[in-house]
This record gives C-alpha cells, sequence and structure tokens, in this order.
C-alpha cells in the first residue's frame, strides 16, 4: 500500500506540471510529442516525500496535505492539448502502481538523431579529413575487387561497403599509389572505427586487418595524408586472412632458442615465408606437414607452393642429417652471448629433403659492413646458396663484402677539375655505380691536337662504354675505366688591342690561346667556357 502511495503522489505531482513551461520530447509508447516541464520542476517532481510521510499519507489526501497550485489562465490555454496526451499515458500508469517508478521515468525517451552524416573520428586520434562522410553513398566493393580511388576532384576520401559471407580476419589494403600517401580506415555498422593503418602495406601503402562477423556491414574509407594533387590515385581491395602456425614439434623455430609455436596471418593466395623451418639437436629438418603432428607423407607440404585457403597449423619433421659447420669469418658473428661473447660458429644439420637456404644465415659485422657470399674452408666457391646440400660434413666461411675502388683514368690526359690524371669512386660491392657517385667530366689531354671522345673499360681501348651504362654498372671488385682521345685540330684566338683573355683557373690577362677542336665540330667564338676559356674587353 505505501508503494502504491508512493508511486500515486509521484504522477500527480508529473500531471500538475505538464502545465508549466514546455518542452517537446518523444513518448516511448505513443510516438507522439508531448509537453513536459522545464528542467529544473523535472528535479523536483522525481525527489520523492520523506519516507516519515508515508505513515501520515492517506489515501483520499484532504486539502491540508498539498496546497492547490496556482496557474497562470494564459499558461492553461496553451497547454490544453497537450494535458489531454498526458491524460491518456496517466490512465495507463494507474493501472500499474505496485511497479518500480523507474518504469515511470522509462516512459520518456530522447528523440532519435538521423545516423547518415557524422563526423569520422577513429581510435586514438582526430580523424585526418575534418569534413563529414555520408555512409549512405558508400561503394559496394567486391572480396579481391581491386578499385581505384581517384583524387583529381579534389575529395579527400572514397567510401566503401562490404559484408562478408563468413566470419574471420580480412585485410584493407592500397596499392600502386601516385602523388599519394594512403591511409585506410574500417568502421562497423554504427560508423565507429574499429581498425586503421598508415604504411603497414610496405612503402606508404596501409595494410589494415580487422576480425569481421558474417553477415555484418562493414566501412572501409581510403584516405589521404595531406592535400591531394590532380594525379593522386591508388587502387583499393578487400582480402581474406588464414592463421598459419608453425609448429616444430618437439624442436624449435630458431636455432639457440626455445621458440616451439608462432602463428601469422597470411592473405589468401598469397605464398607463404619460405624462411620457417625447425632445428633439433643432432637433427635435420626434412619439411612441413599441414595438420599432422604425426608427419604423414601425405600430408607434406612446400612452403613456396602451398596457397591457403583455410586455416592451417604445420609440424615440422626431423631426420638423421649432415652437420655444415658455418664460420662468420674474421670480423662477423652470428650473436652473443653473455657467457662465450660473439657467437663465431653455428652447426646446422642438412638433408636432402630439406636442403639449406644460406642466405638465411648471413652474419652481422662488428665495424659495419655486410655479408657478401660463402665459401667452402678452402676456398672454393658455394655452387647453389639457395639450396645447398652435402652429403659429408663440411664447413663453410662467410666472406665479408668491402668497398671497391673504381678508377677513372685520363692517360696522357688530366681532369680539368683536380689536374690529376685519374679520379676516384668508393663504392661497395655488388652495389650500383650510380648510388655511390658520378662519371667525371671529360678530361683535357696534354697535346692540344687530341680531344676526348669515349671511356673504354679496357687499357687498350677496344672495349667503350656509356655514362649511363657506367651508371649501371654493378661493381664486384676494383675497376679502371679508361679515357680516349681522337685527333683534333688547334684554334689560336688573339684577344686584340681592346680586350684579354682569361683561363680558367687562372688570373693571368693572355693576349692569346689555344684550344682543340674535333673534326667537322663548330665553336661559337662568343661563348668559350666548354675550352676554359673567356674573351673579356679592357676597362
Amino acid at each position: 500500500m505505501k508503494l502504491a502511495k508512493k508511486a500515486l503522489a509521484i504522477l500527480l505531482s508529473a500531471m500538475m506540471l505538464t502545465t508549466l513551461i514546455p518542452m517537446s520530447v518523444f513518448a516511448a509508447e505513443t510516438n507522439e510529442v508531448v509537453e513536459i516541464p522545464d528542467e529544473e520542476f523535472i528535479e523536483e517532481a522525481a525527489e520523492a516525500p520523506d519516507e516519515s510521510s508515508y505513515d501520515d499519507f492517506d489515501e483520499t489526501p484532504d486539502e491540508t496535505q498539498y496546497d492547490e497550485p496556482v496557474y497562470e489562465e494564459t499558461a492553461v490555454e496553451e497547454a490544453d492539448s497537450e494535458t489531454e496526451v498526458a491524460d491518456s499515458g496517466t490512465e495507463a500508469a494507474y493501472s500499474e502502481t505496485e511497479e518500480d517508478n523507474s518504469e515511470i521515468e522509462a516512459a520518456v525517451e530522447e528523440p532519435l538523431e538521423d545516423p547518415v552524416e557524422v563526423g569520422l573520428t577513429p581510435a586514438g586520434g582526430e580523424r585526418k579529413n575534418a569534413e563529414e562522410a555520408d555512409f549512405e553513398t558508400a561503394q559496394e566493393i567486391g572480396l579481391n575487387e581491386a578499385v581505384q580511388v581517384g583524387f583529381s576532384d579534389g575529395q579527400k576520401s572514397a567510401l566503401f561497403k562490404y559484408t562478408p559471407e563468413e566470419s574471420g580476419m580480412y585485410v584493407f589494403i592500397s596499392r600502386d599509389y601516385v602523388d599519394a600517401d594512403p591511409y585506410g580506415y574500417i568502421y562497423n555498422s554504427e560508423y565507429e572505427v574499429i581498425g586503421s593503418n598508415d604504411d603497414g602495406g610496405g612503402e606508404r601503402n596501409f595494410s589494415a586487418e580487422q576480425y569481421l562477423e558474417a553477415g555484418m556491414i562493414y566501412y572501409f574509407e581510403a584516405s589521404l595524408y595531406g592535400d591531394p594533387e590532380e594525379s593522386s590515385s591508388y587502387y583499393v581491395s578487400i582480402a581474406r586472412e588464414y592463421c598459419v602456425t608453425y609448429h616444430a614439434n618437439g624442436g624449435s623455430l630458431k636455432q639457440d632458442s626455445f621458440e616451439e609455436e608462432e602463428s601469422v596471418y597470411v592473405i589468401a593466395g598469397d605464398p607463404l615465408n619460405t624462411e620457417y623451418r625447425g632445428y633439433m639437436d643432432g637433427k635435420a629438418f626434412c619439411g612441413w606437414y599441414a595438420d599432422d603432428p604425426e608427419c604423414n607423407e601425405e600430408n607434406r607440404v612446400l612452403l613456396g607452393e602451398l596457397i591457403l585457403n583455410r586455416d592451417m597449423t604445420l609440424y615440422a619433421k626431423y631426420t638423421d642429417g649432415v652437420a655444415v659447420t658455418l664460420d662468420a669469418g674474421e670480423e662477423g658473428y652470428f650473436g652473443y652471448d653473455d657467457e662465450v661473447g660473439y657467437i663465431k660458429e653455428k652447426t646446422i644439420y642438412v638433408s636432402e629433403e630439406a636442403p639449406l637456404d644460406l642466405y638465411q644465415y648471413q652474419p652481422s659485422y662488428e665495424n659495419g659492413g655486410s655479408f657478401k657470399k660463402w665459401v667452402y674452408e678452402d676456398g672454393g666457391e658455394v655452387e647453389n646458396e639457395s639450396f645447398f646440400y652435402t652429403d659429408t660434413p663440411v664447413k663453410l666461411v662467410a666472406i665479408k663484402r668491402g668497398l671497391c675502388t673504381v678508377t677513372f683514368d685520363a692517360g696522357q690526359g688530366f681532369f680539368r677539375d683536380t689536374n690529376e690524371p685519374t679520379y676516384s669512386v668508393k663504392v661497395m660491392d655488388g652495389e650500383r655505380f650510380y648510388d655511390y657517385g658520378s662519371v667525371p667530366s671529360a678530361p683535357k689531354a696534354n697535346d692540344l691536337h687530341y680531344i676526348f671522345n669515349q671511356w673504354y673499360t679496357d687499357e687498350d681501348r677496344t672495349e667503350p662504354i656509356t655514362e649511363g651504362e657506367i651508371d649501371e654498372m654493378v661493381i664486384t671488385g676494383d675497376t679502371v675505366i679508361y679515357a680516349g682521345y681522337t685527333p683534333a685540330n688547334v684554334v689560336t684566338i688573339e684577344a686584340g688591342d681592346n680586350g684579354y683573355i682569361l683561363e680558367n683557373g687562372s688570373d693571368a690577362h693572355l693576349t692569346e690561346a689555344s684550344f682543340s677542336l674535333a673534326e667537322g665540330e663548330n665553336v661559337d667564338l662568343e661563348y668559350l667556357s666548354p675550352y676554359d676559356l673567356a674573351l673579356k674587353a679592357c676597362k
């Protein structure tokens, strides 16, 4: 009875206050607009009477318990239509007076906002592009469908939507960008950012990974850092990813460690990383077996050929093998141990079923530099470092890649900038010449009756080479490039009484000077800088 009295009192208070200052809301049951009191009056009405007052509260309250409120006549007239709507809700409320009064408060809810156009704010920070995006205009994109995104009209993003048919990991990727720095976002059906990425796809490309549920709509935004240019564009696509777990099956995935298992996600259709292998003391790794820890032959897979279409666990298999000892060389090392210091050697067992990729075992170097190749202990060349196998124990030694000297030999001449007969550039062994230096300017012959005409790779000047070819040369050892000359005519000029001649690198005023001119070559006497000369008028 007390609870009923309490609820009745609150309802009566709310009814009387509906004729005060109006404010529109939605009624949850009728979905019609009604008028409710100003916020400060709502708070007063929501305050329950003191518990002690319930004992003296009679079912039929007399006039002494409630003072009759006095209303302005105009306020009553303005609220008449709204109180009629409120009355219908009140009658329904009277039938539930035994319920908790929280149900009364739930009868009024806030109006819903239109979710079509919203500002996009990714997790972890403010979205790059401040403009709002209209998800209603998102373009449908299919799985593995490549779509080109252009920004020539000044837009800074493009929206796509996709509904996966199966739950799992998916990746939103960009490629082939032109004058653009791509950035990708993934949104759920509530337009909330659930994933984003910048350069995870290599260079400037993004690769945003996310677990998606089947049948749910997801949105994908292809965006940019900075303002777009007329030529800004790139391709986007959505791909399925599968989890591949490498299990060492009693061994380790890394030598000298205890890491037995590692899982990675691979895009469906992409080949697997062939660098994974198992290690076990005294045993040779001989292959991977799909979802089969017993390693039965019918389940064997080759990492370079396997194309994933489901999640998979690969188990390593081992057999008796042949020992291959790797020596890091004089300056190299394979790692560092607190007890023994730099690790200079390691032994790996090889089998015919799984030959070694020796490039995976390149040493590091204390004073910089990089690995060049493996040779046998006696200096013999290793023919196939990618698929190395031996049926007898061997020792291989690492050779460090050093700096090579590329020398340009002016022969019977000199280089104008240095007045020296040679010019040298240091290039890392195995690297392209252009990445370390440039071809010098043509040298000048000591005898003016000759002029430079070509570079040669041999001292006899029988193998010509162009400057472009020199730039692209991969240098694998000390190299000499020779200057060649051809007969020339000698031209002598006189300054006359009204001028003088300056020669490059000299302040001396000359009355005459000579230079070489190849057969059939013309010269502009007013422009002699190619010949290190300049005509000057007297002051």
